[in-house]
């Protein structure tokens, strides 16, 4: 009986040492296939950045040489600002794609409260088409170490308001500088999201049913990864009487 046991035991130690190699090589196949998927992608990466930002560039630029010429022809001003936007985006391509992959990111001295203003100043022919006007509650100066890409929550939230607020007329920025934190919201006074859906927004491919309008989708979930790659949040909460209040928290010295 103990010769037996001993031979059971050998068979099981040679079966659990099999599966173990097995296990080993497949992990080797798949560590190779996805080292050489972001090869490819980072490949992919600096192809579109340099075949998409010289055409971007050139149409910028000849936008900036007519506007010098014709400075109140607002097509023209439409398009150096939209080139801008493209050169931008190409610029944060690199960013955006650490931050997909849980990188952390390089960041700098920057000054939300800037950075918001400007961001909203893009918008400028779209909120006033949608009827939407803007005021600011926000300090002179929103100091913080962040990386340029910190734009794109701002711009998210502005798009969605003139998407979906628009029959609230108008949007609130708002600032503030608390226990190491700053602060941004963006308010508007629209329909106001029900709560079922507060968390779940931000989730990538969660997307509003359509009594509530579809959307809000992919962008927010972006806007998620960029505030917890800067060790911050994002949320909505709702607005009063109506409407939503959409934030982003980072902390100043991170």
């Amino acid at each position: 009986i103990g010769i037996m046991g001993v031979s059971r035991d050998i068979t099981a130690t040679k079966a659990a040492d099999e599966r173990l190699r097995q296990s080993e090589q497949r992990y080797r196949e798949l560590s190779g296939l996805l080292e050489e998927a972001n090869n490819m992608k980072e490949l992919l990466l600096d192809v579109i950045t340099h075949d998409l930002k010289n055409p971007a560039a050139v149409v910028s630029g000849l936008a900036e040489m007519l506007l010098e010429k014709q400075s109140g022809e607002e097509m023209i001003r439409l398009i150096q600002v939209s080139s801008r936007n493209i050169l931008t985006t190409i610029d944060h391509a690199t960013a955006l794609s650490s931050v997909t992959l849980g990188e952390e990111l390089e960041t700098s001295a920057l000054d939300l409260a800037q950075i918001v203003r400007e961001v909203a100043g893009e918008f400028t022919r779209e909120l006033t088409e949608a009827g939407l006007s803007v005021s600011y509650d926000l300090p002179e100066h929103l100091p913080v170490k962040a990386h340029p890409i910190v734009a794109e929550v701002f711009r998210n939230y502005i798009s969605n308001a003139i998407k979906y607020a628009g029959s609230g007329k108008k949007l609130i920025i708002s600032g503030s500088l608390k226990r190491g934190n700053a602060r941004v919201c963006v308010k508007d006074f629209g329909e106001t999201i029900p709560e079922k859906f507060r968390k779940n927004i931000f989730q990538r491919r969660i997307q509003l049913e359509k009594g509530a309008r579809r959307g809000r989708g992919l962008g927010l979930a972006i806007a998620r990864r960029i505030a917890r790659a800067h060790h911050g949040e994002v949320w909505v909460a709702a607005n009063e009487p109506r409407g939503n209040v959409f934030c982003l928290r980072i902390p100043v010295n991170e």
